[in-house]
């Protein structure tokens, strides 16, 4: 069944964890992160969901659970600022069909007090499998402008490691496949998220 214009549970969900760790995280965990190359390693959850404009109705899909994940090589040029290179994918398996996008993106690391609470964004290309509820099969889609949005909190475990919690969104342009206007095909969810500091 469509929406129209309803809150997505999977964003208010997501939001509700970030509320979460921000309230046990106090200062004294907020300790100032190195700079130079790192390498992180996520897992998580959320869902996946198709999203149109059809003259003046936004409609959204309901999200289907998908499982979440993500690699990160970058580089902290100082405690507030991070560029890294990302790959990023949430899919599901049912009926022995895969549906699911995929992501590769620059992305851009903010830490407003060179702490554990962070702001990440990114843009780049993506692909991916998906069947809309009015469509007798999935489709594939390759080469389109891809995004990441995320906020979270990373703990220092140690000198060279972080683990940390987040909630995200990232999508792909779908311009064209379901026939109406301004298609994208979007994931949200929470990862648990390891970062290690050679």
């Amino acid at each position: 069944m469509r929406n129209l214009n309803a809150p997505r549970r999977s964003n208010a969900a997501a939001a509700a964890l970030v509320l979460a760790l921000l309230a046990v995280a106090g200062p004294s965990v907020a300790a100032e992160f190195p700079t130079g190359f790192f390498l992180g390693l996520d897992v998580g959850a959320g869902g996946t969901s198709i999203h149109y404009r059809d003259g003046d109705r936004t409609i959204s899909e309901d999200p289907e659970f998908a499982g979440l994940g993500g690699l990160r090589l970058g580089y902290a040029v100082s405690p507030h600022f991070a560029l890294a290179l990302e790959a990023r994918g949430i899919g599901r398996e049912e009926g022995g069909e895969e549906t699911g996008i995929g992501v590769g993106v620059v992305s851009l690391t903010w830490r407003p007090r060179a702490g554990g609470f962070y702001v990440r964004g990114g843009l780049g290309a993506g692909g991916g499998r998906f069947q809309a509820q009015d469509m007798d099969a999935p489709v594939e889609i390759t080469d389109r402008l891809a995004w990441i949005f995320a906020v979270g909190y990373d703990w220092r475990l140690g000198e060279h490691t972080a683990l940390g919690l987040c909630a995200e969104s990232l999508g792909i342009s779908a311009s064209g496949v379901t026939g109406f206007e301004d298609d994208s095909v979007a994931g949200n969810g929470a990862s648990i998220q390891f970062t290690w500091y050679p």
